[in-house]
């Protein structure tokens, strides 16, 4: 008897740590909280948006040239200076905005619990933010057109945690952009000859971008922004000369060899002068790597 209530001790003895697992793994599991969002380190990410220019206005200036003394030997045409004039001033010239599309590359660091102090590069494609212009008076004919064909930034950043997963910053730096230019001019004259002239130009600018935007850390890697930039990237011109000529009494010249009739011309250089200034609000999405190198940490 004793033999046997001493083997039901022993059975009760081993069943009670099973028993108390089972009760412990059929109880509520807690998990522990996520960690905080980290804004320290690289990110990279996608953004679009629309952009608009300051002011659209073309200024034209031109003057007239002498005319080769071959073509006219007693001298300027007279209504050389007329012409000239109606090809100068300032043209308000209709420029679009455009949509703007690309990505950006950067590196941030925690320098306190509240403030996040990084760098910014980006680069963007621009559709549609032409410019240009129609201008007729008694004498001439204009149509400038301005054009900016892309748009990129490298820009400090310097923001402060509002919360741990919202940040509100404001970022400067250099701009650079693809601007083109051109015009072309017609000049009916006084008589049976038409002028006429064509030019372009198109280089990239340099200048400078400043702003503010917000920030907001939804997912542990990933962010969405809203972000305000003004660009000044300079003028562009493209330059002309035409050429026009027209039957004035004043100058016809008898040719001894066959007695045709020479008409006078006139010869004039025109340039127009565009500045790209304008304004850019865009929306966009970074991954965070949540990298930072070691030697990036300390500074």
């Amino acid at each position: 008897m004793k033999k046997l209530a001493a083997l039901l001790c022993a059975l009760a003895l081993n069943q009670g740590p099973a028993l108390a697992a089972d009760l412990i793994r059929k109880g509520p599991q807690i998990l522990p909280p996520p960690p905080p969002p980290s804004w320290a380190g690289f990110h990279v990410g996608l953004n679009g948006g629309y952009a608009w220019a300051d002011n659209p206005n073309i200024q034209i200036s031109s003057l007239p040239l002498p005319p080769p003394p071959l073509v006219t030997p007693q001298g300027a045409v007279a209504w050389a200076d007329r012409f000239a004039l109606g090809a100068s001033g300032s043209i308000a010239g209709v420029r679009s905005g455009g949509f703007i599309g690309g990505g950006q590359l950067g590196y941030d660091a925690l320098i306190t619990p509240h403030i996040v102090a990084g760098v910014e590069a980006d680069f963007q494609g621009v559709l549609g933010a032409t410019g240009s212009a129609f201008v007729s008076n008694a004498t001439t004919q204009l149509h400038p057109a301005s054009r900016l064909d892309y748009l990129g930034t490298v820009r400090a950043r310097l923001g402060y945690l509002l919360t741990s997963d919202f940040l509100l910053y404001a970022t400067g730096g250099a701009a650079y952009g693809g601007a083109s230019s051109s015009m072309s001019i017609f000049q009916p004259a006084q008589g049976v000859i038409g002028g006429v002239g064509t030019g372009a130009a198109s280089s990239t600018r340099f200048g400078w971008t400043a702003g503010a935007g917000g920030e907001w850390m939804f997912w542990q890697n990933l962010s969405v922004k809203m972000e305000y930039l003004h660009y000044d990237i300079g003028s562009i011109g493209s330059s002309l000369i035409a050429t026009s000529g027209a039957y004035d009494p004043n100058y016809l010249i008898l040719v001894p060899a066959d007695w045709d009739m020479v008409y006078p011309y006139t010869y004039l250089t025109a340039k127009s002068h565009t500045h790209y200034s304008g304004n850019i609000i865009r929306a966009g999405v970074n991954y965070y790597f949540n990298w930072n190198p070691p030697l990036l940490s300390k500074l």
